[in-house]
């Protein structure tokens, strides 16, 4: 991010969520940062062990204080390949800098089916988003 603070969506929290040297511990399945109890602040980000402290979901203080204007795009960091990350705003034609800017919408969506776990060092059920 801009403000010098490392946004990390990823946690080093494997499957089941019982600590990294649990004996049943599946790498496999990493767990989503904020669906885990890893004390996340109300930015979406803690301290690492390390003592680094990172954002693990979108930084909506970092972001209120920002003051970003509705009618155009904004930098606010960049992705480690050197992409730039704008927040919320874009050309609704993106190869028309002259066509309206709009709220961006998230392509994202949850994978169809059934985890193939059995519970205990895998995840199983329907592809929810929840860890269970």
């Amino acid at each position: 991010m801009l403000n010098g603070i490392e946004l990390d969506p990823v946690a080093a929290e494997p499957f089941p969520h019982e600590g990294v040297t649990a004996p049943n511990v599946n790498w496999e399945w990493n767990l989503e940062a904020l669906n885990v109890r890893i004390g996340l602040d109300c930015d979406a980000a803690h301290v690492q062990p390390s003592g680094k402290y990172n954002y693990h979901g979108v930084p909506n203080l970092y972001l209120d204080n920002t003051k970003i204007p509705s009618n155009s795009m904004t930098l606010i960091g960049y992705a480690a390949d050197g992409f730039p990350i704008y927040y919320k705003y874009a050309y609704e034609n993106a190869t028309d800098m002259g066509s309206d800017v709009i709220i961006m919408q998230s392509s994202y969506q949850l994978k169809s089916g059934e985890r193939p776990g059995d519970g205990e060092t895998a995840p199983c059920g329907s592809y929810d988003g929840d860890l269970f």
